[in-house]
């Protein structure tokens, strides 16, 4: 029984090395000629942490949260320049934690995909 790759799936940071990642993860997909998902969690982990040390002050909510939305909004950004660039079939997709953490969220967002792609955010540190 052999299963072929019909749908793939790569995770997008808002951090710098994105666009490297999405690209390779885009040449893979052309490679297999399927659709790329790009896929960025909303994390409300910093939010948590604060909510739970009691030092929540007016408009820092708001503020950790603003931060989220720039993160995603940054992450879809790398993630559409790069895929209208190099000419790929994909679409975005952007989750929220909802208080679970982030790799279990990961998890779960992924888990219709034949193959999910993370790449590190700094391949230096180990």
């Amino acid at each position: 029984m052999t299963h072929s790759i019909s749908r793939m799936i790569v995770y997008v940071s808002e951090k710098p090395t994105a666009p490297e990642i999405v690209a390779r993860a885009g040449a893979l997909a052309q490679r297999f000629d399927v659709p790329l998902t790009g896929l960025h969690v909303k994390s409300n982990d910093d939010i948590a942490a604060v909510a739970a040390s009691g030092a929540v002050s007016p408009g820092l909510i708001d503020d950790l949260d603003r931060k989220a939305a720039e993160h995603a909004a940054a992450a879809r950004d790398s993630f559409e320049t790069v895929r209208k660039r190099d000419g790929w079939n994909g679409d975005w997709c952007c989750v929220e934690a909802g208080g679970m953490p982030f790799r279990e969220r990961m998890a779960q967002a992924v888990h219709l995909s034949d193959l999910a792609i993370m790449g590190r955010d700094n391949p230096d540190e180990d």
